[in-house]
């Protein structure tokens, strides 16, 4: 929601998938009963720049698999439990790691930069739990 100059809603994504080439594989594996690991990696492309996002000279609308469309790459790692009478209850730890391409270092989405010793972003991180109650 906070993309500059423009928000989600204005692009008209609001968290979806729209203007990508991406390979996505995932794995789920049950390690006991009620205990889930679950891991995905995701590498993607821009299929074109938006002169509007990208700014004026940056407009390519054709892609492909070009360096300076490359969004970047996701590795995400979760451990998922289910417990209780009919797994009613339901807790996550979820960790992640991002490595933003040219495709948004060049919009200006990473305040850090592009690193010195390569062409990608600063890598961006996450961890999170959470518990529910599923009734």
């Amino acid at each position: 929601q906070t993309l500059t100059p423009l928000g989600a809603s204005e692009l008209g994504g609001n968290g979806s998938v729209w203007n990508s080439t991406y390979f996505m594989p995932a794995f789920r594996f049950t390690v006991i009963n009620g205990l889930e690991l679950h891991t995905q990696f995701l590498v993607g492309w821009a299929n074109r720049l938006d002169p509007v996002v990208f700014g004026a000279g940056n407009f390519n609308s054709n892609c492909t698999f070009s360096s300076e469309c490359f969004y970047g790459w996701e590795a995400d790692l979760a451990l998922r439990a289910r417990m209780g009478a009919k797994d009613i209850v339901w807790i996550d730890l979820e960790t992640g790691v991002m490595q933003p391409g040219k495709a948004f270092t060049n919009a200006g989405f990473n305040a850090g930069g592009l690193r010195a010793d390569s062409r990608l972003g600063v890598p961006l991180w996450t961890v999170q739990m959470r518990a529910a109650m599923i009734f």
